[in-house]
């Protein structure tokens, strides 16, 4: 005759869900045992143990009486794009198995924005010539990414141009993307920046700052000079370049 605990359960999955939620369930712990079963002690262990809580709390005083049943409460809150696990250990008398373990994971899942290019670089534009750049926006995450705005940070005192409306992106899944086409009127020489800001539901930062930049340049000019080979040249007058004379 001895206690002896039992799991409902082999393992808890919470699944995909949202990074930085909250999600909870209940592990059901039973004695099946013919003897009271005590629970001394019972906490979490893993790798990914931080993201996961217990919210059932033992005591010297935790008995189950044969066929009793007790709740365990367990908190899933992701904050980071991963599979993460854990383990519960449950601390009791059973002979057998004086502690329990229990697999617990869940995968958090966002919306992931990435930009490219980043920086976005026009590099030496000629004066008075037109430019354009194809900026990439995508979701590289799991959960459907909303673009709500994008916008050049100095407005209409920029050098730079937003030829794309700049209407909202909404619902781009994962692995999808959207293209912005930025600008430049090339009137003045000298070099110019500004930032694309672009405002979204990205997991980790709501609000992205891209660089702009360019140089504005005057084409050169280049100069020639006649070349030829005329023995007759005034030799007073010539410069002699291996059998050619230049005047």
């Amino acid at each position: 005759m001895a206690p002896e605990i039992a799991s409902v359960q082999d393992d808890i999955d919470f699944g995909r869900r949202d990074v930085f939620s909250d999600t909870s369930t209940s592990l059901i712990i039973s004695n099946s045992g013919n003897k009271d079963l005590s629970i001394s002690n019972a906490f979490l262990s893993g790798t990914g143990q931080a993201h996961f809580n217990l919210r059932t709390e033992i005591d010297s005083d935790t008995l189950l009486v044969p066929h009793e049943t007790m709740d365990f409460k367990i908190e899933f809150l992701p904050n980071a794009r991963a599979l993460l696990t854990s383990t519960l250990n449950i601390v009791s008398n059973d002979p057998n198995t004086d502690t329990l373990k229990i697999l617990i994971k869940g995968r958090g899942v966002a919306a992931d924005l990435s930009v490219s290019p980043f920086p976005i670089d026009f590099g030496n534009v000629l004066k008075l010539q037109n430019a354009q750049k194809e900026v990439v926006i995508e979701n590289s995450g799991e959960r459907p990414l909303d673009v709500y705005t994008f916008y050049l940070e100095n407005g209409e005192e920029s050098e730079f141009t937003l030829i794309t409306d700049s209407t909202a992106f909404n619902n781009i899944d994962s692995s999808e993307s959207r293209s912005i086409q930025i600008g430049i009127d090339a009137e003045t020489e000298g070099t110019f920046s500004d930032q694309l800001i672009i405002v979204s539901n990205d997991y980790l930062e709501d609000t992205i700052r891209v660089d702009i930049s360019a140089r504005v340049v005057t084409p050169g000019i280049s100069y020639g000079c006649l070349l030829y080979t005329s023995d007759a040249a005034d030799e007073e007058d010539s410069v002699d370049l291996g059998g050619r004379r230049i005047i």
